[in-house]
């Protein structure tokens, strides 16, 4: 917790004397939580001097009897406009179920990106996955929608869809 505090502390200063450009802050902490467990946190930000930024952060918690969670994102934009963010969530039940969410985008002069998806596992070891897509190319006009879907039993499933910018299904390019 002091390793966090001065690193708030040198942030507020270098906010203050006007010290952004090339800056990086960070900070992270750890303690015994009141369910047993432990809570872990980080995060950082930098700011660089052609405008780009990025910042993340992530914090984990369990409770002692074999539970944990977890949680994640990052931000950021380019000097020349990009932008991007993604985050995630996991958990573990003592059981031994598991899963996972996570989204991202990102957005530029060539184009734009999203992704979303969800993989899971319970106890009993079955697995389930279902995840989505779309890209748009800004030069072609051209946006490819994709999903994939996987469960135990059922295996997977693809699906992948093109269409130029009227709307109209095209081909979707290879790799």
């Amino acid at each position: 917790m002091k390793h966090f505090k001065n690193t708030l502390i040198t942030a507020g200063i270098l906010v203050v004397a006007g010290l952004s450009p090339d800056t990086l802050m960070a900070g992270r902490l750890h303690h015994q939580n009141a369910d047993g467990g432990v809570t872990a946190a980080a995060g950082r930000a930098l700011q660089g001097a052609d405008g780009g930024g990025f910042s993340n952060g992530r914090r984990i918690s369990t409770d002692g009897a074999g539970n944990a969670s977890a949680v994640s994102g990052a931000t950021g934009t380019t000097a020349k406009g990009g932008k991007f963010k993604r985050s995630g969530q996991f958990t573990r039940s003592a059981a031994g179920a598991v899963s996972r969410q996570g989204s991202a985008e990102a957005s530029g002069q060539q184009g734009s990106f999203t992704s979303s998806g969800t993989t899971g596992k319970n106890a009993d070891g079955t697995v389930s996955m279902d995840h989505s897509s779309e890209a748009s190319n800004a030069t072609t006009g051209v946006t490819a929608n994709s999903s994939t879907t996987y469960s135990s039993g059922q295996g997977i499933s693809h699906n992948a869809v093109c269409t130029d910018s009227s709307g109209a299904s095209v081909a979707c390019p290879s790799r």
